[in-house]
């Protein structure tokens, strides 16, 4: 949800009568039409915003001269952007507001859906909204632009990520054009060389000679003599801001030639020399209302009346003095400030003359006075409902209790809004010993840090609650134990505490003090009564028992977790928890995967996601979760494409709250679909992107990230890098089973396959087939079933075989499995085909075509067959490298990748490149094919 907008902030700038008019860069603007993006840096006071006002007239003269007189359709759309815009979900708001002011994009509906998404609860990831965006926008067939004035404003980088992926996906009809002070984080070398930008410098901007004369002479109307211009203007090196200044001063002289012949020094001095002028010249009440508003970022008649103390009388609020006629007299003299709408109502200062107000205003005026000034700023802001900006004058008042008051007040508006960049932001400019000091606004941070994926930073939380407090929660088990009596207001907040940890317990992993937690605090939660800090006790009591669901799946007991999560989806549904719904639904389908029950865990995953559209008009940041159980079963059934949709939909969802949860199954899932379309080197790359995410929670990510490298390697014969995991990874053949390593068992067993390491594979195998049935864990038992048939066919024993094959297709049928047959090749093709004909036996012998085609695992068994006599294959289009045939000599070798990358003394990311790049010149999609290729071309 977004605050509503400022609508002023979407005015384009009108253009000045009495500007100077520059053909030449508005001749370049019209050719940056052809590209991407218009990009305008340089410093203030250079005339960007000026420059682009005077263009967008140009183009609506130019293009719509016939609807002049009833107001020209718009072909730009302007945002002028501030401070506050660097929270994701406010910037891209203001970006569909403004395109909707194009008219074209209005009628058709443009952004509808994307804004009401970025206004519900919880709004969409970014990349998804613009996703709809574009596709919205690329149906409408007439160009237009969208300017983002001040963009050196923006400092968040996840603005610079969504403005790049828009950029790479720009509709060839929109045209992106960018103002700033400094270059922003966007790839602009790759745009260059790629001839999608062009740029607009300082050197660009700057007045030349011609136009120096015209400013000074016919707009300042001052009669200089060539002489006289040329100083000027060598001494501003044409900066129109300090041409514009001295202009000002040179007016109030009555000796002109003395004044410019005096004129010297560096810009700051310049600047600080010019505003003494120009205030000097102003009237004392004029002076005293620049100097004092100069602190607001934008102005209007009833905030500056706050801000200086005007009380008009009623009905005279456009008085002489009034905040509203004081505006408009600037406006009329030129004086560095801008109408931001047609109205006259809001205006902004020039920024550098706003900077060099305050500068004058600090050196002139006490600190108690301007910290009055922001104080009655902000108590404007506030009454008028805008809380970030009355937030920020409070904080640069010192006022930092207010601060406190403002979020503990506003903090449930701003988790629904998600805001929580903004509400984090704040945070460290707080005094810690005042924040640590509130026990409701820990509370309030604690789950901010919690829901964004900071662990250590909510412990920090939790723990200066209890500080203040002064108990822990040991208090609440020597209550238990009937010990001691705790106040109620202690005992409410103890609670809390504890329901926060059960949500750090189960993050690590922590099973037993997950249980002893929840435990504990459920029976404080059965009564919806008494105080509490942040959260409700009913509230509070969802999230326990779905924590309680968590750590039954956990501990093996999956129907007691399906019945809680079950529970726990519907106490959620009932409280408009969206979050606990998409969570339990997630959860409660991985469940039934785990049972077999793939039917039904489909109908989960389609229920969940369904639930929390409704309630949330679009989907909650936790259920990347529901997509990537979803993409799992998908990948499954073997529909690839639709796999890979949901597992990049899912990560998507989960990366801006850090949601391993969703991120490892995301990226995994992702990893398995890219190998089975035989793009081995982007299943590394998903991988390694999950452990470059994972860097700061490595415990919760790395394991994950090396059993599935593991996988891969093994599959692709790389068998020593695999023994190296399976050494490393501290399990054995004869090992101890432990349920929560399950799934890294069973990749040993496969690296021990890899290896021909038959007899040590086939008593794992064995040993977690009586495990996983017993716990009617049916997914693993098919899965173990059919690496036991691969382990007697690889020994020769194919009758000995076709048993624990025929047993796997009885149980995978209900279910409809097909990629856990068809990842494991040829091999089990050949053994399907031995059992009696039935439609899902041929379903599966469909999906190993299939697999061949797209160029999976399947293809890769293609590797045996013999090449043909005469290959289809054309020579190479593109030569490899140097480096290329050196990586391509050592792939017919039996050396694994590490060992070729420490071969050639490069890294083991820099040989997976290589490779990939020699798969894609000779077109195939393996190793063994790659080295056929190359020996057909007498490249080897």
């Amino acid at each position: 949800m977004v605050a509503p907008f400022l609508t002023t902030k979407l005015y384009i700038p009108p253009v000045r009568p009495e500007m100077v008019s520059r053909p030449r860069l508005i001749e370049r603007l019209n050719a940056g039409l052809h590209h991407r993006l218009i990009l305008i840096s340089a410093p203030a006071g250079f005339g960007k915003t000026t420059l682009l006002s005077e263009w967008v007239h140009d183009l609506e003269t130019r293009f719509f001269p016939e609807n002049l007189v009833s107001g020209p359709p718009r072909p730009v759309a302007w945002i002028s952007l501030d401070e506050g815009d660097n929270d994701p979900i406010r910037f891209w708001a203001y970006v569909v507001a403004a395109l909707q002011t194009i008219p074209g994009l209005n009628e058709a509906g443009v952004g509808e859906a994307p804004l009401a998404a970025l206004r519900s609860p919880q709004p969409p990831p970014i990349t998804s909204l613009l996703t709809a965006l574009i596709n919205e926008i690329a149906l409408i067939p007439d160009h237009f632009a969208i300017v983002l004035d001040d963009y050196h404003l923006i400092t968040a980088h996840k603005i610079h990520d969504g403005l790049t992926f828009l950029l790479d996906h720009l509709p060839p009809q929109m045209h992106l054009v960018i103002t700033t002070r400094s270059d922003p984080f966007l790839p602009l070398s790759r745009l260059r060389a790629r001839g999608q930008m062009i740029d607009i410098r300082a050197d660009d901007l700057r007045f030349s000679p011609q136009e120096t004369t015209t400013f000074l002479n016919q707009v300042m109307g001052l009669a200089l003599s060539g002489d006289q211009v040329v100083t000027l203007g060598t001494r501003t090196e044409g900066w129109i801001a300090g041409l514009q200044l001295a202009a000002l001063s040179v007016q109030s002289q009555e000796d002109t030639a003395g004044f410019i012949s005096a004129f010297t020094g560096d810009d700051r001095y310049i600047a600080d020399y010019l505003v003494d002028e120009v205030l000097a010249q102003r009237p004392k009440g004029t002076k005293d209302f620049l100097l004092q508003t100069s602190i607001l970022d934008r102005l209007t008649g009833p905030l500056c009346d706050a801000i200086t103390g005007f009380s008009p009388l009623v009905g005279e609020g456009q008085g002489e003095g009034s905040g509203q006629a004081i505006l408009e007299r600037l406006e009329q003299a030129n004086l560095f400030i801008v109408p931001l709408d047609n109205r006259r109502r809001w205006y902004r200062y020039h920024h550098l003359f706003a900077d060099l107000l305050r500068q004058r205003l600090e050196e002139s005026t006490t600190p108690q006075d301007i910290k009055s000034l922001h104080q009655r700023a902000s108590q404007w802001y506030e009454e008028n409902d805008f809380l970030i900006e009355a937030v920020e004058h409070r904080l640069a008042a010192g006022d930092h209790d207010d601060v406190m008051r403002l979020i503990e007040q506003h903090a449930e508006e701003m988790f629904q809004r998600s805001q929580l960049n903004t509400l984090i932001g704040w945070w460290a400019q707080l005094p810690q010993e005042l924040v640590t000091s509130r026990p409701k606004l820990c509370m309030i941070y604690a789950w901010a840090w919690l829901a964004t994926g900071h662990p250590g930073e909510t412990e920090i939380c939790l723990q200066a609650i209890e500080r203040a407090l002064g108990t822990k929660m040991g208090g609440l088990y020597a209550e238990r134990d009937g010990a001691q009596v705790l106040p109620p207001a202690a005992r409410a907040t103890l609670v809390e505490v504890a329901v926060v940890r059960t949500q750090l317990a189960v993050g690590r992993g922590n099973i037993p003090e997950t249980l002893k937690l929840s435990r504990l605090v459920l029976p404080y939660l059965e009564e919806d009564e008494g105080p509490y800090l942040y959260n409700s006790p009913k509230d509070s009591r969802t999230v326990v028992l779905f924590t309680v669901g968590l750590a039954h799946k956990f501990m093996r007991e999956l129907s007691a977790a399906d019945r809680a999560l079950s529970d726990a989806a519907t106490l959620g549904q009932e409280q408009g928890n969206v979050h606990i719904v998409a969570l339990a639904f997630g959860y409660l389908a991985s469940v039934q995967v785990i049972q077999g029950h793939l039917r039904q865990a489909v109908q989960t995953c389609q229920r969940g996601l369904q639930l929390v559209r409704e309630m949330a008009g679009r989907r909650s940041p936790l259920s990347g979760l529901v997509q990537a159980v979803l993409g799992s079963l998908l990948y499954e059934k073997n529909d690839l494409e639709a796999a890979l949709h949901n597992f990049q939909e899912g990560i998507a969802v989960a990366k801006p709250w850090n949601n391993w949860e969703a991120l490892v199954p995301g990226y995994a899932g992702l990893a398995r679909v890219r190998a089975a379309q035989g793009d081995w080197q982007g299943a590394f790359t998903a991988l390694d992107e999950l452990a470059a995410l994972g860097q700061n929670n490595p415990e919760a990510v790395m394991p994950a990230v090396e059993s599935f490298r593991a996988t891969l390697w093994a599959a692709q014969g790389e068998v020593e890098a695999a023994h190296r995991w399976a050494q490393a990874s501290g399990l054995g053949g004869d090992g101890e089973l432990i349920y929560l390593r399950e799934r890294e068992t069973i990749i040993l067993a496969r690296v021990l396959i890899a290896q021909k390491n038959w007899d040590e594979a086939t008593r794992l195998i064995d040993r977690l087939l009586d495990a996983t049935e017993t716990g009617e864990r049916w997914g693993h038992v098919i899965e173990l079933l059919i690496l036991r048939a691969l382990v007697r066919s690889a020994q020769g024993k194919q009758d000995e075989a076709l048993e624990p094959l025929t047993r796997a297709f009885t149980l995978a049928e209900p279910g409809g499995y097909v990629r856990t047959f068809v990842d494991e090749g040829k091999p089990v093709a050949a053994l399907l085909r031995q059992l009696p004909v039935a439609p899902y036996r041929d379903q599966i012998l469909s999906a190993f075509s299939k697999s061949e085609e797209q160029g999976g695992r399947g293809a890769e068994e293609r590797r045996d067959l013999p090449a043909p006599l005469f290959p289809r294959t054309p020579a190479l289009v593109e030569p490899l490298s140097k480096r290329e045939l050196e990586v391509l000599r050592l792939l017919q070798t039996e050396l694994s990748g590490p060992e070729i990358a420490r071969e050639l003394t490069i890294g083991l990311s820099t040989v997976r490149t290589h490779t990939k790049n020699i798969y894609s010149k000779l077109n195939v999609n393996n190793r063994r094919a790659a080295v056929n290729r190359a020996e057909e071309l007498d490249l080897i």
